[in-house]
């Protein structure tokens, strides 16, 4: 079977850019810009013109292809009707010293009896190529063009496009739809995060309250109604100096329970180590859930109002000294 392949080569090269023919050499393009001959007073307009290198080991795999999907072979046909390509070529030129390759040139031997190339210089007819040489004509300015001229310069000039500038831009765009994306994202993050501080505040405001209504002023006593404290791990214990004079009471006639509020914790790791301190000292730890907070404090016997405020004086000495009594 008798497989033509020169009207493929053609489109091939003109698709891919590059075209590797085993047994024969390498056809590409080259890109020739508008250039101006100065010997003849002409403008050349751009063109693309095929060169070739002959032998070398390329990549025949698309010519393979090619052949394959056009003449419906498989692959041993396809490597066979290549191979016979090559060959005739090689005929060709033993016998009439050169071959013409329709639409691309001619191949041929030079004097050093190797194979070269000459291209075609119109190979595309498309708007960017194939377009015919303008010749230089010096023409004096007609009146209309003058009057052109000066109304041009009257006209304030365009100004040229900066890329610059279209990059900073651009920069200040993405930027700003950067940040728009990132507060719709974080937004119930935060918002979350406002509640709990809210709930914490309320829930402080509501102890110091009652503190405020069941016991009898100290002297310079510590307001912790706004602050919520959560301990660190290896925080110093501080013993103030405080030396409050005795306070002369009745006895109680029967026993009740004081209860000492230490902190609200919004983690319940940090409330978890200080019920541990608590029962470290020797009292009785509470903790009590509010909202999604957690409220821990002392819950101690006492049988008289001097007994306790000691009560409140070793908790804040020995635990936290913003502790305060909420019942």
């Amino acid at each position: 079977m008798l497989i033509d392949l020169y009207p493929i080569i053609q489109p091939l090269i003109s698709s891919y850019h590059r075209l590797y023919v085993s047994g024969l050499g390498t056809f590409s393009e080259k890109y020739i810009p508008a250039k101006e001959d100065s010997i003849n007073g002409k403008l050349l307009p751009p063109d693309t013109i095929i060169v070739f290198e002959p032998g070398g080991n390329g990549d025949s795999t698309l010519f393979h292809n090619e052949v394959k999907r056009r003449f419906s072979v498989d692959d041993a046909m396809a490597s066979e009707a290549i191979r016979l390509f090559s060959k005739n070529i090689h005929d060709a030129l033993d016998l009439h010293n050169s071959v013409e390759i329709p639409n691309l040139g001619r191949l041929y031997y030079n004097v050093e009896h190797k194979i070269a190339f000459v291209p075609r210089l119109k190979v595309f007819e498309n708007d960017s190529f194939g377009l015919p040489e303008v010749p230089f004509v010096e023409t004096s300015p007609s009146n209309n063009q003058v009057q052109k001229d000066l109304y041009a310069e009257k006209t304030p000039p365009v100004p040229p496009s900066n890329p610059m500038m279209k990059f900073v831009v651009l920069s200040i765009i993405l930027v700003s739809l950067s940040v728009g994306v990132y507060f719709i994202v974080t937004t119930p993050f935060i918002e979350g995060k406002l509640v709990k501080v809210k709930e914490m505040f309320e829930a402080w405001n509501d102890d110091a309250k009652e503190e405020k209504k069941n016991i009898v002023p100290l002297v310079n006593p510590v307001d912790t109604s706004s602050e919520v404290v959560d301990f660190p791990v290896d925080e110093e214990e501080v013993k103030p100096d405080i030396n409050p004079e005795p306070v002369k009471t009745e006895s109680v006639e029967k026993a009740s329970y004081v209860k000492i509020a230490i902190g609200v914790f919004g983690n319940p790791d940090n409330a978890a180590r200080v019920i541990a301190k608590i029962e470290k000292a020797g009292f009785i730890p509470f903790s009590e859930k509010v909202g999604s907070l957690t409220k821990v404090g002392v819950k101690q016997e006492y049988k008289s109002v001097a007994e306790k405020l000691e009560i409140l004086e070793k908790v804040r000495s020995d635990i936290e000294k913003t502790a305060v009594i909420i019942n």
